[in-house]
């Protein structure tokens, strides 16, 4: 089971440096169980209003990348509810200042880790950090 992280999630539907890798990797996996959280769909929409708001993308195509969003996420993604376990979880990560990590990707490294799930990242510093908890991580 593969917990797919935001980055990829927005690489894959707007024009990045790792577009084509996000892709790729989405393609790869189409034959496993992808899951994603409820904390997924708001950083996409923050993530996809930053790029907005900076000019990194148009009104209209950031509507249309929504769209293909929820489409994505009705047909081919596994939506988790996250509890406060995972918050809790979340919280006891960034108490180890030598992770750096962000309060939201500590919550996707929480989800995954109480998942039992592997998770599918961009970021680098997700990825050495959930390597050093003992999460299984793929760095694209």
């Amino acid at each position: 089971m593969i917990y797919v992280d935001t980055s990829v999630l927005v690489s894959s539907l707007t024009n990045e440096m790792d577009t084509h890798r996000a892709q790729e990797a989405l393609l790869r996996f189409e034959n496993d169980a992808l899951y994603i959280s409820q904390w997924s769909i708001t950083e996409f929409s923050s993530a996809l209003s930053l790029k907005e708001r900076v000019g990194g993308i148009g009104a209209g195509d950031a509507k249309r990348v929504r769209a293909q969003f929820y489409q994505m996420v009705d047909a081919s993604l596994e939506v988790l509810e996250v509890s406060t376990r995972h918050f809790k979880l979340a919280a006891s990560f960034t108490e180890n200042s030598k992770l750096a990590l962000r309060s939201g990707d500590a919550l996707h490294l929480a989800i995954a880790s109480d998942h039992e799930m592997t998770i599918c990242t961009l970021d680098k510093k997700m990825a050495r950090a959930g390597s050093l908890l003992g999460i299984s991580t793929n760095l694209l």
